[in-house]
């Protein structure tokens, strides 16, 4: 069984969008990681944990058809991320932080028939933009912060920098490497078990439902006339039918 969360205890004061970033890079260098699942193009890898954390999840493939830029928007805008990733009730930015960083709220519905009930997370997350490299991070860790405390009607879990990275191809402008990576302390008293087969099976649906959203994007959003790429995070670019 997984225990109580601890983590979401952490004062947002404490943590900095150069930790969260520091963590995320250095989770995709270490070894140990082992495959899965490979199916429809993407696979799957997981890590045992040290200490007493959960394990790490990670799911890649190849985006084809589609801009880096472009992709990254569909993750992390949440007028885009709520019509296909059906995993979430909820995910706005909150407001931005003294520090840099974003303060975000997510939650989930149960799964597995109620076997995990609701899970909410408040979190700090950093968006890393480097289009020289076309390279594209957005990662967070749960928090704890006065102006969204827990609800009553969740369970308030952990995130460890969990998140999305995006990588253009130089050589093939519409193709994008996807990394999605989720390290979860779900708390309450599920199953480690349990919460095990959902978080490797949610990492690998993450990036099948973005395929699938980014493969019918011209029939779902209207870009403007003269835009390239939008502005990450911009909701005059991209008007949603």
């Amino acid at each position: 069984y997984q225990r109580r969360v601890r983590g979401a205890e952490i004062d947002y004061t404490a943590i900095t969008p150069e930790s969260i970033l520091k963590e995320w890079n250095d989770k995709l260098l270490l070894r140990g990681w082992s495959q899965s699942k490979e199916e429809q193009g993407i696979a799957v890898y997981s890590r045992e944990p040290e200490g007493d954390r959960p394990p790490t999840f990670r799911a890649q493939a190849t985006l084809a058809g589609v801009t880096p830029e472009l992709a990254f928007e569909a993750f992390i805008n949440p007028k885009i991320r709520l019509q296909w990733d059906t995993s979430l009730l909820e995910f706005k930015f909150i407001k931005q932080l003294d520090n840099g960083g974003e303060l975000i709220y997510m939650s989930m519905p149960s799964q597995f028939k109620g076997a995990i009930v609701p899970r909410d997370f408040t979190d700090i997350a950093v968006i890393h933009n480097d289009p020289k490299k076309k390279k594209y991070i957005f990662a967070y860790t749960t928090v704890s912060h006065p102006e969204h405390p827990p609800i009553p009607a969740f369970v308030r879990a952990q995130h460890y920098s969990c998140g999305v990275e995006i990588t253009g191809i130089p050589s093939e402008p519409n193709l994008a490497k996807i990394v999605v990576m989720y390290q979860i302390n779900f708390g309450g008293w599920t199953p480690r078990p349990v919460t095990s087969a959902y978080v490797s099976g949610w990492v690998w649906e993450t990036i099948l439902h973005l395929k699938t959203a980014l493969r019918d994007f011209p029939k779902i959003f209207v870009m403007p006339k003269g835009i390239e790429q939008p502005p990450i995070l911009s909701d005059e670019t991209i008007e949603i039918e």
